[in-house]
Protein backbone atom coordinates (compact mmCIF):
# COMPACT_ATOMS: atom_id res chain seq x y z
CA UNK A 1 0.00 0.00 0.00
CA UNK A 2 2.97 2.24 0.99
CA UNK A 3 4.55 1.43 -2.22
CA UNK A 4 1.63 2.42 -4.52
CA UNK A 5 0.78 5.71 -2.73
CA UNK A 6 4.27 6.55 -3.20
CA UNK A 7 4.29 5.57 -7.04
CA UNK A 8 0.91 7.32 -7.44
CA UNK A 9 2.59 11.18 -5.65
CA UNK A 10 5.32 10.19 -8.34
CA UNK A 11 2.86 10.46 -10.99
CA UNK A 12 1.04 13.02 -10.03
CA UNK A 13 4.84 15.11 -9.76
CA UNK A 14 5.51 13.99 -12.81
CA UNK A 15 4.41 16.57 -15.63
CA UNK A 16 2.27 15.23 -18.38
CA UNK A 17 3.64 15.41 -21.92
CA UNK A 18 1.48 17.18 -24.30
CA UNK A 19 1.45 14.32 -26.53
CA UNK A 20 -0.02 12.00 -23.43
CA UNK A 21 -2.82 14.99 -22.44
CA UNK A 22 -6.48 13.70 -22.78
CA UNK A 23 -8.64 15.24 -25.50
CA UNK A 24 -11.26 15.59 -22.50
CA UNK A 25 -9.03 17.84 -20.76
CA UNK A 26 -7.65 19.90 -23.67
CA UNK A 27 -10.88 20.78 -25.08
CA UNK A 28 -12.50 21.81 -21.29
CA UNK A 29 -9.39 24.21 -21.38
CA UNK A 30 -9.93 25.30 -24.68
CA UNK A 31 -13.44 26.08 -24.23
CA UNK A 32 -12.14 29.17 -22.14
CA UNK A 33 -9.59 30.25 -24.15
CA UNK A 34 -10.13 33.20 -26.83
CA UNK A 35 -10.21 32.29 -30.31
CA UNK A 36 -8.13 34.28 -32.60
CA UNK A 37 -9.05 33.09 -36.03
CA UNK A 38 -11.06 30.05 -37.82
CA UNK A 39 -12.35 29.00 -41.16
CA UNK A 40 -12.71 25.86 -43.17
CA UNK A 41 -9.07 24.65 -44.55
CA UNK A 42 -8.33 21.44 -46.86
CA UNK A 43 -6.09 19.38 -44.13
CA UNK A 44 -3.59 16.36 -44.97
CA UNK A 45 -4.18 13.50 -43.22
CA UNK A 46 -1.08 12.42 -40.61
CA UNK A 47 -1.87 8.89 -41.29
CA UNK A 48 -3.36 8.44 -44.70
CA UNK A 49 -1.90 11.32 -47.43
CA UNK A 50 -5.63 12.48 -48.30
CA UNK A 51 -6.42 15.77 -48.38
CA UNK A 52 -9.62 16.64 -46.44
CA UNK A 53 -12.33 19.45 -45.86
CA UNK A 54 -11.78 20.15 -42.06
CA UNK A 55 -12.82 23.41 -39.85
CA UNK A 56 -9.85 24.73 -37.94
CA UNK A 57 -9.59 27.41 -35.42
CA UNK A 58 -6.61 28.87 -33.50
CA UNK A 59 -6.74 30.14 -29.82
CA UNK A 60 -4.67 31.27 -27.48
CA UNK A 61 -2.26 28.51 -27.35
CA UNK A 62 -4.23 25.48 -29.03
CA UNK A 63 -4.77 24.66 -32.19
CA UNK A 64 -7.45 22.61 -33.17
CA UNK A 65 -10.00 21.09 -36.09
CA UNK A 66 -12.72 18.77 -36.91
CA UNK A 67 -16.30 19.44 -38.45
CA UNK A 68 -17.84 22.67 -37.88
CA UNK A 69 -20.44 23.21 -35.05
CA UNK A 70 -19.22 19.56 -32.90
CA UNK A 71 -16.51 18.80 -30.62
CA UNK A 72 -12.63 19.35 -32.27
CA UNK A 73 -11.58 15.63 -33.39
CA UNK A 74 -7.94 16.53 -32.65
CA UNK A 75 -6.29 19.45 -30.35
CA UNK A 76 -2.92 20.46 -30.06
CA UNK A 77 -1.09 22.55 -27.82
CA UNK A 78 1.66 25.25 -29.49
CA UNK A 79 4.08 25.76 -26.81
CA UNK A 80 7.37 24.74 -29.52
CA UNK A 81 5.37 24.90 -32.52
CA UNK A 82 6.20 26.81 -35.73
CA UNK A 83 4.81 28.01 -38.96
CA UNK A 84 6.57 27.60 -42.24
CA UNK A 85 5.00 29.76 -45.55
CA UNK A 86 3.60 28.42 -48.68
CA UNK A 87 4.92 24.74 -48.75
CA UNK A 88 3.94 23.29 -51.82
CA UNK A 89 3.05 19.82 -51.72
CA UNK A 90 3.64 17.54 -55.65
CA UNK A 91 -0.17 17.62 -57.12
CA UNK A 92 -1.95 20.42 -54.76
CA UNK A 93 -3.61 23.42 -56.23
CA UNK A 94 -2.77 25.80 -54.01
CA UNK A 95 0.43 26.82 -51.60
CA UNK A 96 0.39 24.85 -48.45
CA UNK A 97 0.71 25.93 -44.78
CA UNK A 98 3.16 23.93 -42.86
CA UNK A 99 3.14 24.03 -38.81
CA UNK A 100 5.54 21.42 -37.18
CA UNK A 101 4.50 20.46 -33.72
CA UNK A 102 7.53 18.75 -32.39
CA UNK A 103 5.92 17.86 -28.91
CA UNK A 104 3.52 15.70 -31.04
CA UNK A 105 6.05 14.57 -33.64
CA UNK A 106 3.70 15.66 -36.52
CA UNK A 107 3.73 18.27 -39.73
CA UNK A 108 0.37 19.40 -39.81
CA UNK A 109 -0.28 20.69 -43.96
CA UNK A 110 -2.87 22.46 -44.74
CA UNK A 111 -4.34 25.18 -47.30
CA UNK A 112 -7.49 27.49 -47.98
CA UNK A 113 -9.53 26.78 -50.54
CA UNK A 114 -11.30 30.18 -50.73
CA UNK A 115 -11.76 32.57 -53.76
CA UNK A 116 -8.94 34.82 -52.71
CA UNK A 117 -7.00 31.82 -51.76
CA UNK A 118 -3.55 33.48 -50.90
CA UNK A 119 -4.88 36.14 -48.73
CA UNK A 120 -6.70 33.76 -46.58
CA UNK A 121 -3.26 31.55 -46.58
CA UNK A 122 -2.17 34.71 -45.17
CA UNK A 123 -4.46 35.44 -42.48
CA UNK A 124 -3.71 32.07 -41.74
CA UNK A 125 -0.14 32.41 -41.61
CA UNK A 126 0.31 35.63 -39.47
CA UNK A 127 -2.72 34.30 -36.84
CA UNK A 128 -0.40 31.44 -36.68
CA UNK A 129 3.08 32.60 -36.79
CA UNK A 130 1.70 35.12 -33.64
CA UNK A 131 0.11 31.78 -31.55
CA UNK A 132 3.69 30.21 -31.86
CA UNK A 133 5.66 32.78 -31.07
CA UNK A 134 3.14 33.92 -27.79
CA UNK A 135 2.85 30.18 -26.85
CA UNK A 136 6.65 29.24 -27.41
CA UNK A 137 7.87 32.68 -25.72
CA UNK A 138 5.91 31.58 -22.44
CA UNK A 139 6.84 28.23 -22.55
CA UNK A 140 10.68 29.16 -22.69
CA UNK A 141 10.10 31.29 -19.43
CA UNK A 142 8.01 28.41 -17.64
CA UNK A 143 10.76 25.77 -18.58
CA UNK A 144 13.82 28.32 -17.43
CA UNK A 145 12.00 30.25 -14.61
CA UNK A 146 12.22 33.88 -16.28
CA UNK A 147 9.92 36.31 -15.98
CA UNK A 148 8.57 37.05 -19.47
CA UNK A 149 8.53 40.65 -20.92
CA UNK A 150 4.51 41.59 -20.37
CA UNK A 151 5.04 44.31 -23.20
CA UNK A 152 5.97 41.88 -25.82
CA UNK A 153 3.26 39.54 -24.96
CA UNK A 154 0.52 41.91 -24.37
CA UNK A 155 1.51 43.13 -27.98
CA UNK A 156 0.93 39.44 -29.20
CA UNK A 157 -1.91 38.58 -27.53
CA UNK A 158 -4.23 41.53 -28.53
CA UNK A 159 -5.81 41.16 -32.39
CA UNK A 160 -3.71 41.83 -35.32
CA UNK A 161 -5.69 44.39 -36.84
CA UNK A 162 -5.99 46.29 -33.67
CA UNK A 163 -4.97 50.12 -33.90
CA UNK A 164 -1.48 50.88 -33.42
CA UNK A 165 0.07 51.55 -30.36
CA UNK A 166 3.51 52.96 -29.06
CA UNK A 167 5.63 49.56 -27.67
CA UNK A 168 7.88 50.56 -25.14
CA UNK A 169 10.88 47.97 -23.66
CA UNK A 170 12.86 50.39 -21.87
CA UNK A 171 15.37 49.16 -19.27
CA UNK A 172 15.29 45.38 -20.00
CA UNK A 173 17.83 43.19 -21.82
CA UNK A 174 16.70 41.69 -24.53
CA UNK A 175 18.01 38.11 -25.43
CA UNK A 176 18.22 37.17 -28.95
CA UNK A 177 15.41 35.37 -29.22
CA UNK A 178 13.29 38.38 -28.12
CA UNK A 179 15.19 40.22 -30.62
CA UNK A 180 13.92 38.12 -33.37
CA UNK A 181 10.59 38.38 -31.88
CA UNK A 182 10.70 42.45 -32.17
CA UNK A 183 12.29 42.16 -35.42
CA UNK A 184 9.51 40.64 -36.77
CA UNK A 185 6.71 42.59 -34.65
CA UNK A 186 8.48 45.94 -35.96
CA UNK A 187 9.00 44.69 -39.92
CA UNK A 188 7.22 41.88 -40.62
CA UNK A 189 7.68 38.06 -41.09
CA UNK A 190 9.27 37.48 -44.44
CA UNK A 191 7.76 35.08 -46.78
CA UNK A 192 9.41 33.61 -50.11
CA UNK A 193 7.54 34.29 -53.27
CA UNK A 194 8.10 32.08 -56.20
CA UNK A 195 6.25 29.38 -55.04
CA UNK A 196 5.79 27.93 -59.03
CA UNK A 197 9.66 27.70 -58.56
CA UNK A 198 9.95 26.12 -55.58
CA UNK A 199 7.40 23.27 -56.38
CA UNK A 200 9.42 22.71 -59.24
CA UNK A 201 12.45 21.84 -56.95
CA UNK A 202 10.64 19.57 -55.14
CA UNK A 203 10.94 16.58 -56.31
CA UNK A 204 10.04 14.34 -53.62
CA UNK A 205 6.73 16.06 -52.69
CA UNK A 206 7.82 16.68 -49.56
CA UNK A 207 7.09 20.23 -49.48
CA UNK A 208 10.86 21.07 -48.40
CA UNK A 209 12.32 21.99 -51.73
CA UNK A 210 15.66 19.98 -50.75
CA UNK A 211 16.88 19.53 -54.33
CA UNK A 212 20.66 20.21 -54.86
CA UNK A 213 20.04 22.08 -58.18
CA UNK A 214 17.28 24.61 -56.60
CA UNK A 215 16.77 27.82 -58.64
CA UNK A 216 17.13 30.84 -56.88
CA UNK A 217 14.19 32.91 -55.24
CA UNK A 218 12.02 34.89 -56.66
CA UNK A 219 11.46 37.63 -54.05
CA UNK A 220 10.71 38.30 -50.31
CA UNK A 221 7.57 39.55 -49.16
CA UNK A 222 6.47 40.52 -45.82
CA UNK A 223 3.18 39.99 -43.86
CA UNK A 224 2.05 41.69 -40.89
CA UNK A 225 1.78 39.30 -38.18
CA UNK A 226 0.92 41.10 -35.01
CA UNK A 227 -0.68 44.59 -33.88
CA UNK A 228 0.74 47.45 -35.21
CA UNK A 229 3.52 49.90 -33.61
CA UNK A 230 2.80 53.42 -33.82
CA UNK A 231 6.20 54.61 -32.12
CA UNK A 232 9.05 51.89 -30.84
CA UNK A 233 11.05 52.46 -27.74
CA UNK A 234 13.82 50.40 -26.60
CA UNK A 235 16.06 52.62 -24.26
CA UNK A 236 19.14 51.76 -21.73
CA UNK A 237 18.51 48.13 -22.64
CA UNK A 238 21.93 47.68 -23.05
CA UNK A 239 21.73 47.03 -26.61
CA UNK A 240 24.79 46.01 -28.79
CA UNK A 241 25.19 47.42 -31.96
CA UNK A 242 24.00 44.53 -33.81
CA UNK A 243 20.76 44.31 -32.12
CA UNK A 244 20.31 48.03 -33.18
CA UNK A 245 20.91 47.72 -36.34
CA UNK A 246 18.67 44.92 -36.23
CA UNK A 247 15.79 47.47 -34.91
CA UNK A 248 16.79 50.37 -37.49
CA UNK A 249 16.52 48.32 -40.35
CA UNK A 250 13.32 45.99 -38.74
CA UNK A 251 11.83 49.46 -37.93
CA UNK A 252 12.13 51.53 -41.35
CA UNK A 253 10.73 48.48 -43.67
CA UNK A 254 7.89 48.80 -41.51
CA UNK A 255 5.45 46.76 -43.82
CA UNK A 256 2.24 48.49 -41.87
CA UNK A 257 3.81 51.92 -42.62
CA UNK A 258 2.88 53.09 -39.17
CA UNK A 259 5.54 53.68 -37.07
CA UNK A 260 6.33 57.06 -36.76
CA UNK A 261 9.29 57.27 -34.28
CA UNK A 262 11.92 55.49 -33.12
CA UNK A 263 13.85 55.81 -29.67
CA UNK A 264 17.18 53.79 -28.89
CA UNK A 265 18.86 56.07 -26.61
CA UNK A 266 21.06 55.43 -23.54
CA UNK A 267 22.43 51.97 -25.41
CA UNK A 268 26.30 51.43 -25.52
CA UNK A 269 26.17 51.26 -29.55
CA UNK A 270 29.17 52.89 -29.35
CA UNK A 271 31.29 54.32 -32.44
CA UNK A 272 33.70 51.39 -33.67
CA UNK A 273 34.70 49.92 -37.20
CA UNK A 274 32.23 47.08 -36.82
CA UNK A 275 29.49 49.46 -35.70
CA UNK A 276 29.89 51.48 -38.34
CA UNK A 277 29.76 48.52 -40.85
CA UNK A 278 26.78 47.24 -39.67
CA UNK A 279 24.90 50.40 -39.08
CA UNK A 280 25.42 51.36 -42.41
CA UNK A 281 24.81 47.47 -44.35
CA UNK A 282 21.61 48.02 -42.69
CA UNK A 283 20.63 51.86 -43.97
CA UNK A 284 21.99 50.60 -47.17
CA UNK A 285 19.90 47.94 -47.50
CA UNK A 286 16.82 50.01 -46.83
CA UNK A 287 17.41 52.27 -49.61
CA UNK A 288 18.99 49.77 -51.84
CA UNK A 289 15.13 47.76 -52.17
CA UNK A 290 13.38 51.14 -51.37
CA UNK A 291 11.17 49.18 -48.37
CA UNK A 292 11.61 52.47 -45.88
CA UNK A 293 8.94 53.58 -43.79
CA UNK A 294 7.63 56.70 -45.33
CA UNK A 295 5.52 57.84 -41.99
CA UNK A 296 8.64 57.58 -39.40
CA UNK A 297 9.15 61.60 -39.00
CA UNK A 298 11.12 61.37 -35.74
CA UNK A 299 14.36 59.62 -34.88
CA UNK A 300 15.93 59.86 -31.43
CA UNK A 301 19.58 58.32 -30.90
CA UNK A 302 20.70 60.23 -27.46
CA UNK A 303 23.86 59.36 -25.50
CA UNK A 304 24.48 56.18 -27.36
CA UNK A 305 28.21 56.85 -27.66
CA UNK A 306 28.11 57.96 -31.30
CA UNK A 307 30.97 59.27 -32.76
CA UNK A 308 31.50 61.44 -36.01
CA UNK A 309 31.72 58.36 -38.47
CA UNK A 310 28.21 57.04 -37.64
CA UNK A 311 27.11 60.60 -37.54
CA UNK A 312 28.19 60.81 -41.26
CA UNK A 313 26.61 58.00 -42.17
CA UNK A 314 23.08 59.03 -40.97
CA UNK A 315 23.56 62.21 -42.41
CA UNK A 316 24.18 60.58 -45.51
CA UNK A 317 21.25 57.99 -45.34
CA UNK A 318 18.75 61.10 -44.63
CA UNK A 319 19.60 62.84 -47.58
CA UNK A 320 19.57 60.61 -49.81
CA UNK A 321 16.63 59.23 -48.32
CA UNK A 322 14.60 62.89 -48.96
CA UNK A 323 15.94 63.05 -52.72
CA UNK A 324 14.46 60.22 -53.88
CA UNK A 325 11.56 60.33 -51.28
CA UNK A 326 8.52 62.31 -52.55
CA UNK A 327 6.41 64.01 -49.49
CA UNK A 328 2.80 61.97 -48.36
CA UNK A 329 1.77 65.11 -46.35
CA UNK A 330 1.50 68.25 -47.87
CA UNK A 331 1.13 71.58 -45.22
CA UNK A 332 2.97 70.11 -42.51
CA UNK A 333 6.97 71.06 -41.16
CA UNK A 334 9.30 69.62 -44.09
CA UNK A 335 6.79 69.31 -46.64
CA UNK A 336 5.85 65.66 -45.52
CA UNK A 337 9.10 64.29 -45.98
CA UNK A 338 9.98 61.09 -43.59
CA UNK A 339 12.77 61.18 -40.42
CA UNK A 340 13.04 64.94 -40.37
CA UNK A 341 13.19 65.25 -36.82
CA UNK A 342 16.79 63.82 -35.84
CA UNK A 343 17.97 63.46 -31.88
CA UNK A 344 21.66 62.76 -31.43
CA UNK A 345 22.31 65.38 -27.99
CA UNK A 346 24.73 63.63 -25.28
CA UNK A 347 27.23 61.97 -27.76
CA UNK A 348 30.99 62.86 -28.04
CA UNK A 349 30.89 64.18 -31.25
CA UNK A 350 32.76 67.22 -31.10
CA UNK A 351 33.81 69.22 -33.75
CA UNK A 352 33.95 66.76 -36.00
CA UNK A 353 30.82 64.81 -35.53
CA UNK A 354 29.45 68.80 -36.65
CA UNK A 355 30.93 68.94 -39.71
CA UNK A 356 30.36 65.16 -40.65
CA UNK A 357 26.78 66.58 -40.58
CA UNK A 358 28.06 69.90 -42.44
CA UNK A 359 28.81 67.51 -45.22
CA UNK A 360 26.04 65.43 -45.17
CA UNK A 361 23.56 68.54 -45.69
CA UNK A 362 25.14 70.57 -47.89
CA UNK A 363 23.18 72.76 -50.16
CA UNK A 364 22.71 70.42 -53.21
CA UNK A 365 21.85 67.16 -50.72
CA UNK A 366 18.54 67.75 -51.06
CA UNK A 367 17.76 67.25 -47.03
CA UNK A 368 14.63 68.42 -45.87
CA UNK A 369 15.00 68.18 -41.87
CA UNK A 370 12.96 70.23 -39.47
CA UNK A 371 13.95 69.58 -35.79
CA UNK A 372 17.88 69.05 -35.10
CA UNK A 373 19.22 68.53 -31.94
CA UNK A 374 22.71 68.22 -30.92
CA UNK A 375 22.68 68.86 -26.86
CA UNK A 376 25.92 68.05 -25.03
CA UNK A 377 28.09 67.14 -27.62
CA UNK A 378 30.80 69.09 -26.36
CA UNK A 379 30.95 71.31 -29.76
CA UNK A 380 33.14 74.17 -29.98
CA UNK A 381 33.24 77.38 -31.94
CA UNK A 382 34.62 75.16 -35.27
CA UNK A 383 31.40 72.78 -34.75
CA UNK A 384 29.18 76.25 -34.80
CA UNK A 385 30.29 77.42 -37.37
CA UNK A 386 29.57 74.26 -39.57
CA UNK A 387 26.12 74.54 -37.97
CA UNK A 388 25.40 78.04 -38.79
CA UNK A 389 26.47 76.30 -42.80
CA UNK A 390 23.92 73.93 -42.29
CA UNK A 391 20.82 76.43 -41.32
CA UNK A 392 22.45 78.29 -44.63
CA UNK A 393 22.09 74.96 -47.13
CA UNK A 394 18.76 73.58 -45.32
CA UNK A 395 16.45 75.94 -45.31
CA UNK A 396 13.52 73.82 -43.66
CA UNK A 397 15.32 73.92 -40.36
CA UNK A 398 12.55 74.79 -37.39
CA UNK A 399 14.03 73.95 -34.33
CA UNK A 400 17.78 73.68 -33.04
CA UNK A 401 19.08 72.81 -30.01
CA UNK A 402 22.41 73.44 -28.98
CA UNK A 403 22.70 73.52 -25.18
CA UNK A 404 24.99 72.12 -23.19
CA UNK A 405 27.80 72.66 -25.55
CA UNK A 406 31.34 74.31 -25.18
CA UNK A 407 31.10 77.37 -28.05
CA UNK A 408 32.11 80.90 -27.55
CA UNK A 409 31.19 84.20 -28.66
CA UNK A 410 33.18 83.20 -31.94
CA UNK A 411 30.47 80.61 -32.86
CA UNK A 412 27.43 82.70 -31.73
CA UNK A 413 28.42 85.44 -34.25
CA UNK A 414 28.74 82.98 -36.78
CA UNK A 415 25.30 80.93 -35.47
CA UNK A 416 23.23 84.33 -35.65
CA UNK A 417 24.56 85.53 -38.90
CA UNK A 418 23.08 82.98 -40.26
CA UNK A 419 19.44 82.32 -38.28
CA UNK A 420 18.55 86.42 -38.07
CA UNK A 421 17.21 86.09 -41.90
CA UNK A 422 16.42 82.19 -41.74
CA UNK A 423 12.94 81.79 -43.25
CA UNK A 424 11.95 79.08 -40.95
CA UNK A 425 13.66 78.70 -37.72
CA UNK A 426 11.22 79.14 -34.97
CA UNK A 427 13.17 78.08 -31.89
CA UNK A 428 16.69 78.82 -31.06
CA UNK A 429 18.34 77.04 -27.76
CA UNK A 430 21.79 77.61 -26.86
CA UNK A 431 21.98 78.14 -23.18
CA UNK A 432 24.23 76.20 -20.83
CA UNK A 433 27.24 77.27 -23.44
CA UNK A 434 29.37 78.92 -20.61
CA UNK A 435 31.80 80.17 -22.46
CA UNK A 436 29.53 82.79 -24.04
CA UNK A 437 31.18 86.13 -23.05
CA UNK A 438 29.22 89.61 -22.86
CA UNK A 439 29.67 89.84 -27.17
CA UNK A 440 28.08 86.75 -27.97
CA UNK A 441 24.99 87.67 -25.10
CA UNK A 442 24.67 91.01 -26.53
CA UNK A 443 24.48 89.35 -30.02
CA UNK A 444 21.59 86.71 -28.96
CA UNK A 445 19.80 89.46 -28.17
CA UNK A 446 19.87 91.47 -30.99
CA UNK A 447 19.30 87.78 -32.65
CA UNK A 448 15.62 87.58 -30.62
CA UNK A 449 14.77 91.55 -31.45
CA UNK A 450 15.50 90.78 -34.92
CA UNK A 451 14.09 87.56 -36.07
CA UNK A 452 10.08 88.08 -35.87
CA UNK A 453 9.55 84.29 -36.77
CA UNK A 454 10.97 83.22 -33.15
CA UNK A 455 8.53 81.50 -30.99
CA UNK A 456 11.03 80.13 -28.46
CA UNK A 457 14.29 80.79 -27.38
CA UNK A 458 16.55 80.30 -24.57
CA UNK A 459 20.43 81.60 -23.92
CA UNK A 460 22.27 82.57 -20.87
CA UNK A 461 20.08 79.82 -18.97
CA UNK A 462 17.34 82.11 -19.71
CA UNK A 463 14.11 80.74 -21.98
CA UNK A 464 11.69 83.12 -23.68
CA UNK A 465 8.95 81.87 -25.67
CA UNK A 466 6.57 83.60 -27.57
CA UNK A 467 4.84 86.27 -25.18
CA UNK A 468 8.62 86.61 -23.44
CA UNK A 469 10.04 87.66 -26.86
CA UNK A 470 7.35 89.80 -27.70
CA UNK A 471 7.84 91.79 -24.80
CA UNK A 472 11.84 91.77 -25.23
CA UNK A 473 10.80 93.72 -29.05
CA UNK A 474 8.08 95.74 -26.99
CA UNK A 475 11.24 97.05 -24.94
CA UNK A 476 13.19 97.00 -27.71
CA UNK A 477 11.28 99.40 -29.71
CA UNK A 478 10.26 101.62 -26.57
CA UNK A 479 13.52 102.12 -25.79
CA UNK A 480 14.62 102.99 -29.08
CA UNK A 481 11.76 105.72 -28.88
CA UNK A 482 12.53 107.41 -26.06
CA UNK A 483 15.95 108.05 -27.21
CA UNK A 484 14.28 109.95 -30.50
CA UNK A 485 12.73 111.50 -28.56
CA UNK A 486 14.91 112.48 -26.44
CA UNK A 487 16.76 113.91 -29.43
CA UNK A 488 14.14 115.62 -30.78
CA UNK A 489 11.66 117.16 -28.02
CA UNK A 490 12.74 120.47 -26.76
CA UNK A 491 13.56 121.17 -23.45
CA UNK A 492 10.52 123.82 -22.10
CA UNK A 493 7.13 122.62 -23.26
CA UNK A 494 5.92 124.37 -26.28
CA UNK A 495 1.90 125.49 -26.72
CA UNK A 496 0.12 123.72 -28.38
CA UNK A 497 -0.78 124.58 -32.26
CA UNK A 498 -4.67 123.26 -31.70
CA UNK A 499 -7.15 125.44 -29.79
CA UNK A 500 -10.33 124.58 -28.52
CA UNK A 501 -12.90 127.18 -27.25
CA UNK A 502 -15.26 127.24 -24.37
CA UNK A 503 -18.44 127.65 -26.69
CA UNK A 504 -17.11 124.70 -28.57
CA UNK A 505 -17.13 122.46 -25.49
CA UNK A 506 -19.99 123.69 -24.43
CA UNK A 507 -21.77 123.02 -28.10
CA UNK A 508 -20.35 118.87 -28.07
CA UNK A 509 -21.92 117.90 -24.95
CA UNK A 510 -25.06 119.71 -25.95
CA UNK A 511 -24.87 117.60 -28.96
CA UNK A 512 -24.03 114.24 -27.14
CA UNK A 513 -27.55 114.86 -24.52
CA UNK A 514 -29.38 115.40 -27.61
CA UNK A 515 -28.01 112.07 -28.96
CA UNK A 516 -28.57 110.21 -25.57
CA UNK A 517 -32.05 111.57 -25.62
CA UNK A 518 -33.46 110.36 -29.45
CA UNK A 519 -31.90 106.83 -28.52
CA UNK A 520 -34.04 106.70 -25.14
Amino acid sequence: EGEASATSAAAAATPILPANEKLQDLYEELKHERIYYEGEVVKEGFNVRSWKNRWMLASESMIAYGEKGQRPRQIFRLNNATIEPRKLVKGVKYACLQLVLPDYSRTFRFYSEAKDSPSANEEWFAVLWNRTAASRYRHQCRVLLQIPNTAILSHLDAPITALPVKLALNGNPLSFQLVDIVRDILRGVPIKTGTTAAAADDDDGDGDGDNKDSRPERGVKYIQCARAVSSFECKNSGLSSSKAATFLKAALQNVADSINEIDLSDNPIEDVPATQKMIKTALDTVLAHAKACKNISKLTMAGCKLGPAIIRIFGQFVSKWHSIARPIRKYTMGGGYPLTHLDFSNNPLKNAGAQALKEAFHLKSGAKVTELALAGCKIGDEGIEAIANILRDVPTVHILQLRENVCGDKGIYALCRAAVEHPSLTSLDVSGNDNVKRGGATALAHLAQRNKKFKKFAFLNEELDETGLDMLRLLSIAASNRSERSQSVPLQPQPSKTTVSKSDVVKKIAEAALRRKTHA
